[in-house]
């Protein structure tokens, strides 16, 4: 009232149904709006981008935040409006539409800004997985992020419709979860297999590139999904296994060996003196601990049996190799020292 005492009469002039000190309220209002968003984003330009700039970071403030210092500055000039707005003793109608616009407005800006701050949470834990040897943490980070946003869209629209268009949001919240309980009834084996998805990250039986065997499975784990995780067989097929079959199966991870055996028997004749059978097995010793990729402290090369054709050499031996491309190469080299031998 104080104001529009000091407003000049020229200002009660009406103009599209309004007077003119609030038409010139209006603009004033959208100008400073304007403005206040320059500044905004520019510090976030500039400051926080030297910042991030400084410690590395500056691909991640231009991928993720700046698209989240956009709809944050929108959000806080909608606040600002819904504010001043009111000062403006508007006409019922239009004054309640304007302010009906911008409370749909906020909270729909704010559900902008969560669901971009997801990404940079995202990009946060992919960054964190990289330093993990696990490597289905990268397989958890994206479907966490796909997660959250659907979380932050659901939330955000029951938000819109309690605050912007006063609809009471309980009967829908009623209606979800009695729907939610008939979907889990009617998804039972789908509920197992993100049950069984869930404890497969926590427990990380397996990752991503280990050879697996769990009853007819047998292959190489190339994706860990919600529901099935993907399994390349040797014969190059792709299997799909429900997250819950594994979850409850006994899985033997041969990935996690640090030491591939090699257990063989090596048999020579009856007419072999003792002297010379005692000079082979040493040799046979000779040439596991030569070898640079078998393991020094625990091998077994014994005579140990009398057969019914033969005398039996047992040869038991570890190579310490990442894989089975390696195991088969040192496998060779040894097999042939045993034949020059």
């Amino acid at each position: 009232d104080k104001l529009l005492s000091l407003i000049p009469e020229i200002g009660q002039d009406k103009y599209f149904g309004l007077y003119l000190w609030q038409l010139i309220g209006l603009l004033a209002i959208i100008f400073v709006g304007l403005i206040l968003h320059k500044v905004f984003t520019f510090a976030i330009e500039i400051g926080l981008f030297k910042i991030l700039a400084k410690y590395g970071y500056t691909d991640v403030g231009r991928k993720y935040l700046l698209p989240v210092a956009k709809p944050f500055s929108y959000f806080l000039i909608i606040a600002f409006a819904l504010v001043f707005v009111r000062i403006l003793q508007l006409p019922f109608e239009s004054g309640r539409f304007i302010i009906r616009t911008l409370t749909i407005l906020q909270p729909l800006a704010a559900t902008v800004v969560f669901y971009k701050l997801v990404d940079v949470f995202g990009s946060y834990m992919k960054i964190m997985a990289l330093k993990t040897e696990s490597t289905l943490d990268d397989q958890l980070v994206p479907l966490l992020q796909k997660t959250l946003k659907f979380f932050v869209i659901i939330i955000g629209g029951l938000i819109i419709l309690r605050e912007g268009l006063n609809v009471d949001i309980w009967p829908i919240l009623t209606g979800l979860s009695i729907g939610g309980l008939a979907v889990a009834l009617a998804a039972q084996d789908t509920l197992k297999n993100f049950f069984g998805s869930i404890m497969i990250f926590i427990d990380k039986p397996f990752q991503i590139g280990h050879w697996i065997t769990s009853g007819d499975i047998d292959g190489t784990v190339e994706e860990v999904g919600f529901r099935s995780t993907r399994i390349r067989t040797f014969r190059n097929s792709l299997m799909y296994v429900p997250n819950a079959k594994l979850a409850d199966s006994v899985v033997d991870n041969h990935g996690l060996r640090v030491y591939r055996r090699f257990f063989t028997t090596i048999t020579v004749t009856y007419d072999t003196p003792p002297a010379l059978l005692e000079l082979f097995v040493e040799g046979l010793r000779s040439i596991v601990e030569k070898h640079p990729d078998t393991r020094k402290d625990t091998f077994h090369v014994y005579f140990n049996d009398l057969g019914a054709h033969s005398l039996n050499i047992m040869f038991y031996i570890f190579f310490n190799v990442p894989d089975w491309g390696q195991e088969l190469r040192a496998r060779h080299e040894v097999l042939i020292e045993i034949m020059k031998l």
